[in-house]
């Protein structure tokens, strides 16, 4: 009675009696459910089927049946615990056998292999999981480590290493092993391979040929450590692109209002033709035939469509895209309402991601299908998987169920028949001359102007009726229409004009203004707009009268950074000075012969043509067209920083800057480096930099201070008597 009443044994209760103590009963009190339970199941079976936490899968065999209900697999990115646990963080508590039990049955872990892992975050697992053999580290989580490093994860600054706080932290190893024991781990890494092959009359012949392999790498322990340090400031990068484009692209598709529409597109894996029977010889030889296929989805504010579009032509180039996207434009085109078009897809550069491309967008959307405004919208490299993977994988497998059941599919045309009415996916034909006809509207010498500097770390390009010129920026923003977020930049101004569409364009996208964003603009972006590769190699090639290097339009420029006060006050002080400053006394020259800014000089001089020290404006820096390539000194917050000429222009400077050793920076401390893997480019007003200096020196040769350089000791002891 007492067991099953209160829940303890006699010989409990007798302990109890005797020793005067009484047995109270407690009613057990249950913590009421913050979901109800239709509700919870709902929202767990949403954030089960976002793309940021299960991928859909491609293969056409990837299926599974419940009670008569087939669906198509969807993968888990990562272990039901850790989704539990930010489930939570996101959306509210709830018991994790609940959220196991509202699992949609079709998501699962995956048991097969990953043929497409993305070969950054590999690598970075790989090294992780050996410092955590060795007992280096107390996780085999990148993003765990991610954590510990930076402030915050969901913060843009710090995951591209600009926020002060944590732009120095490392992540602390238990320093278990000594240091100099030597170790391995595995890389993927790209080489080419030397083949040999032998020819009938005994010859052999050697070819190469390019591979990706899996490389197990000796060092010792502190290269490892040294190793994952430098990659984890790119994956932090990597890893908050893939999170925010997510974020962004789900946010589009569920605020789309009724002028709008989201496409999103992927070429599926070719489809092999069959017959319901075949002889042997088939299977050898260039008797089986391919099918192009490319699948999408169109999303709009009351309706949700699959298409895809068949070829027997196999070209996957920007043609052939704009070819397979016509028939989906022309419906899209048809309802009145729509005059914005939103595209999603992957990054591959020989497609989607390319000049050419994004040079048919403009021709076709504008002056052939009349819309209004479009953007081009990129998911972060080798994660790209979406809808558009499970369209391929269900018409694959409805053809080889029909194929199984007595239908030959020899082409395209047959392909098209066969699915026809049996499954709820638009489907259209295309022929080799509607590919050729893309291919005419492309115009050779125009193209061959059009460039488009860091295009592969560009995530969204945007173009307008309205305007003569596109945008890109580093990453997706839909806040609203042509909006100025992350400082879009302009590109290929009046190259190509839509100047007979602007009177049709809709008012909305002409009278639509600007507003500010509270994201802002950070290094790395401002970093892949600009053109340092190209001037770098120019600078090597093209003789010193060379015309200039065009900048990056004023508009599209960060703020210059803001000089202290007493540093104005200073260079104003010193307008009144005889002669210029500069470092050598070959530089010196009489204020009577101080040239004026819109004349070249050689040097980085401080002129005596400023205006009156009341205003507090330092003087102008004059460079010429040698300047470019050369080293300089800016001054940033009152501190003198050495850094490379990139470009320049009247008023700007664009350089490329060392940081200061870290917790060493002292105007008697001359030790820089250069940061890796992110660098510091930036544009700076001409006033402030100082003045041309020869390459830094390197410090040592050996060990971690090879990585640091030092100013010629003249120079810095000018520098100290100035700032000081």
């Amino acid at each position: 009675m007492a067991t099953h009443e209160f829940g303890l044994k006699r010989r409990q209760m007798l302990r109890k009696k005797h020793n005067g103590t009484a047995v109270h009963y407690i009613a057990r009190k249950y913590r009421r459910a913050r979901f109800q339970i239709n509700d919870a199941k709902q929202v767990v079976e949403q954030f089960f089927l976002e793309d940021i936490n299960s991928r859909a899968s491609a293969g056409k065999r990837e299926t599974i049946t419940r009670n008569k209900d087939k669906k198509h697999k969807r993968y888990l990115n990562d272990t039901i615990k850790n989704l539990h646990k930010k489930f939570c963080a996101e959306k509210g508590i709830i018991s994790y056998s609940a959220f196991r039990k509202f699992k949609p049955f079709w998501v699962v872990e995956s048991v097969e292999r990953d043929t497409c892992a993305c070969k950054k975050c590999e690598s970075i697992k790989l090294k992780v999981r050996a410092l955590h053999r060795l007992g280096e580290l107390c996780t085999q989580d990148p993003s765990v480590l991610l954590s510990q490093i930076r402030c915050s994860v969901n913060s843009q600054s710090c995951m591209y290493n600009e926020c002060k706080l944590c732009r120095n932290k490392h992540v602390v190893f238990t320093d278990s092993v000594a240091s100099g024991v030597e170790s391995t781990w595995f890389q993927w890494i790209s080489k080419t391979d030397k083949r040999i092959r032998k020819q009938a009359n005994g010859s052999e012949k050697t070819f190469n040929v390019h591979i990706v392999v899996k490389e197990r790498i000796a060092g010792t322990v502190e290269s490892l450590k040294d190793t994952l340090q430098s990659d984890l400031m790119s994956y932090s990068v990597h890893a908050y692109n893939i999170v925010h484009q997510y974020k962004e692209l789900k946010c589009l598709k569920e605020k789309l209002k009724a002028n709008e529409c989201v496409v999103l597109i992927d070429f599926s894996e070719n489809y092999a033709t069959k017959y319901a029977t075949e002889i042997q010889s088939v299977h050898f030889g260039a008797s089986r035939n391919q099918v192009t296929l490319h699948t999408g989805v169109y999303y709009t504010a009351d309706d949700r469509r699959s298409f895809c579009t068949i070829s027997d032509n196999t070209r996957h180039d920007p043609a052939a895209i704009w070819a397979h996207m016509r028939p989906v434009l022309s419906v899209l085109k048809n309802r009145d309402c729509i005059n914005t078009i939103h595209f999603i897809s992957d990054s591959p550069s020989t497609q989607y991601r390319s000049v050419k491309n994004l040079y048919l967008m403009r021709k076709m959307i504008h002056l052939e299908y009349k819309f209004a405004y479009a953007t081009w919208n990129f998911t972060e490299a080798s994660h790209g998987k979406g809808p558009a993977d499970g369209v391929g994988a269900l018409v694959k497998s409805t053809a080889d169920r029909l194929v199984n059941m007595g239908t030959d599919i020899l082409n395209a045309a047959a392909l098209l028949n066969a699915l026809s009415g049996k499954i709820a996916v638009d489907m259209f034909h295309i022929s080799d001359d509607d590919i050729l006809e893309a291919d005419k509207v492309i115009a050779a010498d125009e193209l061959q102007t059009l460039k488009l500097p860091g295009l592969m770390k560009v995530h969204q390009v945007q173009s307008s009726v309205a305007e003569p010129y596109m945008e890109h920026r580093v990453l997706s923003c839909f806040c609203q229409q042509s909006c100025s977020c992350l400082e879009p930049i302009k590109c290929w101004e009046n190259i190509l004009p839509v100047a007979a569409n602007r009177e049709s364009s809709v008012t909305q996208a002409t009278t639509t203004k600007h507003k500010k964003c509270s994201k802002k603009r950070s290094k790395m972006q401002r970093c892949a707009a600009s053109t340092s590769c190209n001037l770098r190699a120019s600078s090597k090639k093209k003789s010193t009268t060379s015309a200039y290097v065009k900048p990056r339009p004023l508009s599209s420029r960060p703020a210059r950074p803001r000089q202290p006060t007493w540093l104005m006050r200073y260079k104003a002080g010193r307008a009144h000075d005889t002669t210029t400053f500069a470092f050598s006394e070959t530089e010196k020259i009489p204020q009577s012969s101080a040239k004026t800014p819109d004349v070249l000089g050689e040097g980085c001089m401080m002129s005596d043509t400023t205006p009156p020290a009341q205003e507090c404006i330092p003087p102008a820096c004059v460079l010429d067209a040698t300047a470019v390539g050369k080293y300089c000194i800016v001054t940033y917050d009152g501190k003198p920083y050495p850094g490379r000429i990139l470009s320049f222009d009247e008023n700007d400077v664009e350089v490329d800057c060392m940081h200061s050793v870290p917790n060493r920076f002292e105007l008697a401390s001359n030790v820089f480096y250069w940061p890796k893997p992110i660098k510091d480019i930036c544009f700076y007003s001409s006033e402030n930099v100082v003045a041309l200096i020869p390459e830094p020196c390197q410090v040592s040769d050996r060990g971690r201070a090879s990585r640091h350089f030092c100013v010629d000791a003249s120079i810095w002891e000018e520098m100290k008597q100035r700032f000081q």
